[in-house]
């Protein structure tokens, strides 16, 4: 039998690929692909949360470039200060010269600046746009940089000058980059295709609920960016979203179908070795096992700790050819002395695993194959009140205690210094 993961990328390409073959006058035939694939990414859970991973990480791309754009309008206005500044050291032989040029020059300032100058010796612009780098690369530096080569040896305040120009063409450059940039994350975005997919899906469902006899439209060339969309998704569950559905599939077989045997395995431990018991690797032992025949190879506390993420674990890793899951475990666990663990304990273990993840990340920043694993942080414990509240997207809290999850509900207006 198929597993979730599967039947759902095979599902996505399926519905994919009929979005794509569906002649474009079978409309009734295209929207109802339409309306499955909406359905599918509101109601199934893997769907739904790599859908949600995709769109965090165009937030993250727009973040990014909102910052580098700023940083080139600044770079950009700074350039045309001391372009200013430098066109006004100039010679008065040297500057009529350059302003001869038709290209250059259509008065005393170099025509393309002229306007631009002035508003900047009044403070009356703050930056520069990216159209405005753009277009000063292609249009007036060629012409400028020619006449400043002619006029070098003429002029001590050219060389300076000339360099200046030549850092405003690197900048342009960059602008264009970003721009292009722009574009592609404006007629790409997840997050705008995701909102009209969802808004076609509502219309439709509104207008069965209300009876309505209103035509629905399908939005404009929706079923053209779908079909990409699609492929993104279902790298993002093989790639991304598997790896935490996997961990969530560790909480059930420990929960329910492992409990009384981790129990017994534990408590056996604490009673043997009472000084030092050696929870931890038990859960390890059992963990690693269970996520192998998931399909990942586990690197997990014992091998990442104390620095040893390193490259050649990495590059062993790599090797095997089996998909990494990175999990940083953590126990808050007593089953001779239940009432020992409290909601703190486990909390600080959280904490703990947090400051650990963030050192994995700092090891992984220059692999680029690694840089979308998340760490995932799983805290087996076995506190008699509901800690529920800890669970995140990457954390997972995972409850072997002797409390039915119905005993914390009754629970959980005790404080952490209730005696239990």
């Amino acid at each position: 039998m198929q597993n979730h993961e599967t039947r759902t990328c095979d599902l996505l390409a399926a519905l994919g690929k009929a979005i794509t073959s569906c002649p474009v006058e079978h409309k009734a035939r295209l929207f109802g692909y339409i309306l499955r694939l909406g359905r599918l990414l509101r109601d199934d859970p893997l769907a739904s949360s790599a859908l949600e991973e995709l769109t965090r990480r165009d937030d993250a791309d727009d973040s990014a470039l909102a910052a580098r754009v700023t940083m080139l309008e600044n770079e950009a206005r700074g350039h045309v200060e001391r372009l200013a500044s430098l066109l006004g050291a100039m010679s008065g032989p040297a500057k009529q010269a350059l302003f001869a040029n038709s290209h250059v020059s259509s008065g005393r300032q170099p025509r393309e600046f002229r306007d631009l100058l002035r508003k900047i010796d009044k403070e009356k612009t703050t930056k520069l746009g990216l159209a405005d780098l753009d277009h000063f690369r292609t249009n007036v530096l060629p012409s400028l940089r020619e006449s400043l080569a002619t006029l070098a040896a003429n002029d001590p305040a050219v060389p300076a000058l000339f360099q200046e120009v030549e850092r405003l063409e690197v900048s342009g450059a960059a602008a264009k980059q970003v721009r292009d940039a722009e574009e592609i994350l404006r007629r790409l975005s997840t997050r705008r295709v995701s909102y009209r997919l969802f808004q076609f899906l509502e219309i439709f469902e509104s207008t069965l609920a209300q009876g309505s006899s209103s035509t629905v439209e399908s939005p404009d060339n929706l079923p053209h960016d779908l079909p990409f969309i699609i492929e993104m998704l279902i790298a993002q569950i093989q790639e991304g979203v598997a790896r935490r559905y996997a961990v969530y599939r560790l909480r059930v077989l420990f929960e329910h179908f492992l409990r009384e045997f981790l129990r017994l395995e534990l408590g056996r431990e604490e009673t043997e070795n009472e000084m030092k018991p050696q929870r931890e690797r038990i859960l390890q032992r059992h963990m690693d096992e269970f996520l192998f025949r998931e399909g990942y190879f586990p690197l997990t506390h014992s091998e990442a700790s104390a620095g040893y993420t390193d490259t050649v674990l990495l590059d062993s890793v790599e090797s095997k050819r089996i998909p990494p899951l990175l999990i940083e475990l953590k126990q808050a666990v007593s089953i001779t002395k239940p009432a020992s663990v409290r909601a703190t304990d486990v909390a600080a273990a959280v904490a703990s695993a947090r400051g650990e993840v963030r050192r994995y990340n700092g090891h992984f920043a220059s692999r680029l194959q690694w840089r979308d694993i998340t760490p995932m942080i799983v805290v087996v414990h076995s506190c008699r009140t509901d800690v529920s509240s800890l669970d995140a997207p990457d954390v997972v809290t995972i409850d072997i205690s002797d409390r039915t999850p119905s005993g914390k509900l009754a629970a959980r207006s005790l404080t952490d210094g209730s005696t239990e």
